[in-house]
């Protein structure tokens, strides 16, 4: 029997299948193949397909490589992934 996911992991789902979907479409804009944004990113091409299937969450540092890659900012890679809306204020983190 499957577990239901919370909320923040449906987010958190998401998210991932959100960022896979920008690193392929911003590979495919420049016209490079998974095996060659690999290779410019220092990163093994299953790793490319991974991420752009949402199979693996992709770090910190492997963000940064992959925007190396294209030749682009972290930002610019993560433009338009987080699109949601907050209602009110944010809310306060724990210390």
């Amino acid at each position: 029997m499957r577990v239901p996911e919370s909320d923040s992991e449906t987010v958190d789902n998401r998210r991932i299948e959100a960022f896979g979907r920008r690193v392929r479409e911003l590979r495919e804009q420049r016209g490079l193949s998974q095996e060659q944004l690999a290779e410019d990113s220092g990163l093994h091409r299953a790793v490319i397909g991974f991420i752009e299937r949402a199979e693996r969450e992709p770090g910190l540092t492997n963000c940064w490589r992959i925007a190396d890659g294209l030749g682009i900012t972290i930002s610019e890679l993560l433009e338009g992934v987080d699109r949601r809306r907050r209602s009110g204020p944010p809310r306060p983190r724990g210390r």
